[in-house]
């Protein structure tokens, strides 16, 4: 997280072909919405098992540098998983930690940014991507 300079990450954006991702803590405490009290919240088999409301909001990802989408996003959820120890525990999250969630979430069902964007954005990031 620290070296691709970014707040989350998930398992699969490094090739990990596991259903985990993990969120800068220390970035969520300043924010005023911390999930727990270490450094790094480590996410096990999550899934969002509560959503309220919908909000515009603008998305962007260290997978796209340079690329960010406007879309729907639930200003609140409940974020089950499990945690370091094994136990399965619930989180209420909001604002940028509930951002932060779903965006993970996103990754580890395999859509991205490129996925959320329209048809002349994702012309763009092809171009941008020199692919």
């Amino acid at each position: 997280i620290k070296r691709e300079k970014c707040t989350s990450l998930s398992a699969n954006q490094l090739g990990i072909d596991y259903s985990i991702f993990v969120l800068d803590n220390t970035i969520l405490l300043e924010l005023g919405c911390p999930l727990g009290e270490d450094d790094f919240f480590v996410a096990v088999n999550p899934q969002i098992i509560m959503a309220l409301g919908e909000k515009m909001v603008e998305d962007a990802c260290s997978s796209y540098p340079g690329v960010s989408t406007k879309l729907l996003r639930a200003p609140f959820v409940v974020l089950e998983c499990m945690n370091m120890k094994g136990e399965r525990v619930d989180y209420n999250c909001s604002g940028i930690a509930a951002l932060a969630v779903q965006h993970e979430m996103d990754h580890l069902e395999g859509i991205t940014v490129f996925t959320h964007s329209g048809p002349d954005q994702q012309r763009e990031i092809i171009l941008m991507q020199g692919a």
